[in-house]
């Protein structure tokens, strides 16, 4: 008996990592912000806003084309300004959404946040990358909580950019 080959063919005995699977079944979404940042302390940000029930963890592909450094701000107390931006499902014959809300801000959108706690903070250095997307950029996100990612330029003219690659549990906290 030949087996069924193409795009929605079933294949039996073949083992793929969860994350991967997470993909498959519709579950990971990607926001991607740019921007060239003017001046030196300029700073580019996205807010994910993670819901009670829901379950996230992110993978982070941050650059800068000049020194900058990001940050990572955990339970926000209160988020205002910038643009709603959209996570799009990367499983692309997915209708799932992710349940997270999500803004991006530049100086000229700003967003306005007050407080929350300072989780991490690095340095990169001219044309360097912060992090890749792999196990060492990997953060659990705090259910019920505001997370504020934040890049600001150490240089005039900065071109940067934070790819967020969101992984979101299917199942209810």
């Amino acid at each position: 008996m030949s087996q069924q080959r193409g795009p929605y063919s079933k294949s039996y005995g073949v083992t793929i990592d969860a994350a991967h699977q997470t993909l498959h079944d519709g579950y990971v979404y990607d926001i991607s912000h740019r921007a060239t940042l003017t001046t030196s302390g300029d700073a580019m940000e996205v807010a994910i806003v993670v819901p009670a029930t829901v379950g996230a963890y992110i993978m982070l592909d941050v650059g800068s084309e000049k020194i900058a450094t990001l940050t990572i701000i955990e339970d926000v107390a209160s988020l205002s300004g910038g643009t709603s931006a959209t996570a799009y499902n990367a499983n692309r014959n997915s209708a799932l959404t992710s349940g997270c809300t999500y803004k991006t801000g530049v100086p000229a959108g700003a967003l306005s946040y007050s407080g929350g706690t300072t989780i991490y903070t690095r340095q990169v250095t001219t044309s360097g990358i912060i992090m890749a997307a792999s196990f060492e950029s990997e953060r659990m996100l705090k259910a019920g909580a505001t997370t504020i990612l934040r890049l600001v330029s150490g240089a005039n003219s900065c071109d940067a950019s934070i790819n967020v690659r969101i992984y979101v549990d299917p199942r209810p906290l």
